[in-house]
C-alpha cells in the first residue's frame, strides 16, 4: 500500500515538474503573437563544493562555465559563494553572493557584455525515503547588473528574483558491476519569477528541466551529466530562447574536518 502511493505521488510530481513550468512561461505571453524564438544549443561546465565548517555550519562554493553553440562562443561565467546553516537534518538555509559575467552571443544578443554582483537567499528541504529522494529549493536573489560599454560601467536599477526547483533522485544499478549506491538519475525542473516594479510585462522569465545520471566515488566526490532544456522570455517578452543544454557537473562534499 505504502509502495502503491509513492507512485501515485511521483507520478503527480513528474508531471508537475515536466509541464506546469514550461506551460506557464508559454501561457503568460500569448497575447504577443510577434515574439520571435530561437533554438541554441549550449554546454555548461558547473563546479559545485560543500564544506563542514564547524558543527552546523558550513561553506558553499559554485562555479559555472558557460559556452553558446557547445564551445564555439563564450557565453557566461558564474561564480557563488555562500556560508550554509543546517537547521535540521533534512532543512539548511544559505547566505551568498555571486558574481556573474555574460557575454554577447547567440542568436538574439545583447547590446553589450553584462556584469553583474548578486545577494541570494536559499532554503532547501530534503525528504529522503527508500523509493525516491525528493528535495524542494526556494532562492530570493538581488540582482545589481551593469552594462559595460566602451570600458564604462552602467549600472541598472536593483533586480529581484525568486527561484523555486523540485528535485527527484534515485539509486539505480544492475548485478555487480553497477554498484546500486553508487549509480543515480536526477530530474528536476525550475521555475524563475521576477518581482518589483523592475519586472514589467516580463513575470515569469524562465524555466529549467533538467534529467541526468551521475555516479559517486567514494563519500566526498560524484560526477553528473544530463540534458537542460532553459526556456528563457527576454524582458521585452518579445524574444524568447529554447537552449538545449549538455550540462556537466563535479562536486565535493566534505562532512567533518580531515584527520590530522
Amino acid at each position: 500500500m505504502e509502495a502503491f502511493i509513492i507512485l501515485r505521488v511521483l507520478r503527480y510530481l513528474v508531471w508537475v515538474i515536466v509541464c506546469w513550468g514550461p506551460l506557464t512561461l508559454r501561457a503568460q505571453n500569448l497575447g504577443h503573437s510577434e515574439r520571435s524564438q530561437v533554438d541554441q544549443v549550449h554546454a555548461w561546465y558547473v563546479w559545485n563544493g560543500q564544506y563542514q565548517i564547524r558543527g552546523k555550519w558550513g561553506l558553499y562554493t559554485e562555479y559555472h562555465f558557460r559556452r553558446a553553440n557547445l564551445l564555439s562562443e563564450f557565453q557566461q561565467s558564474l561564480l557563488r559563494l555562500g556560508v550554509e546553516y543546517k537547521l535540521s537534518p533534512q532543512v539548511s538555509g544559505i547566505l551568498g553572493y555571486g558574481l556573474i559575467h555574460t557575454g554577447v552571443y547567440g542568436e538574439q544578443p545583447l547590446a553589450h557584455p553584462l556584469v553583474e554582483h548578486r545577494i541570494w537567499q536559499q532554503l532547501l528541504w530534503k525528504y529522503p525515503n527508500r523509493f525516491v529522494n525528493v528535495s524542494q529549493r526556494l532562492r530570493m536573489e538581488e540582482r545589481f547588473i551593469s552594462k559595460l560599454e566602451n570600458g564604462a560601467s552602467t549600472p541598472t536599477p536593483v533586480e529581484y528574483r525568486i527561484r523555486y526547483r523540485l528535485q527527484l533522485e534515485r539509486n539505480f544499478g544492475w548485478g555487480t558491476w553497477l554498484n546500486r549506491q553508487r549509480n543515480f538519475w536526477c530530474l528536476s525542473n525550475e521555475v524563475f519569477a521576477n518581482l518589483g516594479p523592475g519586472a514589467g510585462l516580463n513575470r515569469l522569465d524562465q524555466n529549467r528541466f533538467y534529467v541526468g545520471l551521475g555516479h559517486r566515488f567514494g563519500q566526498d566526490w560524484q560526477v553528473q551529466a544530463g540534458y537542460l532544456r532553459q526556456l528563457v522570455v527576454k524582458k521585452s517578452v518579445y524574444q524568447e530562447e529554447d537552449n538545449h543544454t549538455l550540462m556537466v557537473m563535479v562536486s565535493h562534499t566534505l562532512t567533518s574536518s580531515p584527520k590530522p
